[in-house]
């Protein structure tokens, strides 16, 4: 019997009304590609993370707002942030994260 980590979902949608946004999401292993969201528009993957603990994935946000390359999981934050389904909302000031306990956490740059 192989032991795997848990399984994480992670989505990432814009809630900026309008123009669409562009995100490229990856990871040292995957390219997950680039991808233009329109309002309210999810983009949604999941991966089982590493039981060494150094899983991370980055994305590369594209707004009429700004651009920024952001961290959207790595197991040592995240997983006490969102638990196994992380939820991000792009907003004109950057991307939020849902929170476990409710409230929403800003990203600051890339982590």
């Amino acid at each position: 019997m192989v032991l795997r980590a848990p399984e994480v979902h992670v989505t990432v949608a814009s809630v900026i009304p309008a123009d669409p946004i562009t995100v490229h999401c990856y990871s040292k292993d995957d390219d997950l590609g680039t991808h233009q969201l329109a309002y309210l528009q999810p983009f949604s993957w999941h991966f089982h993370y590493s039981i060494l603990g150094d899983t991370k994935f980055s994305c590369k946000i594209d707004t009429q707002y700004g651009s920024g390359e952001y961290t959207v999981w790595t197991d040592d934050i995240m997983v006490n942030r969102c638990g196994l389904n992380c939820i991000w909302q792009v907003k004109s000031t950057g991307p939020c994260l849902q929170q476990s306990q409710g409230d929403l956490w800003k990203q600051e740059k890339k982590i």
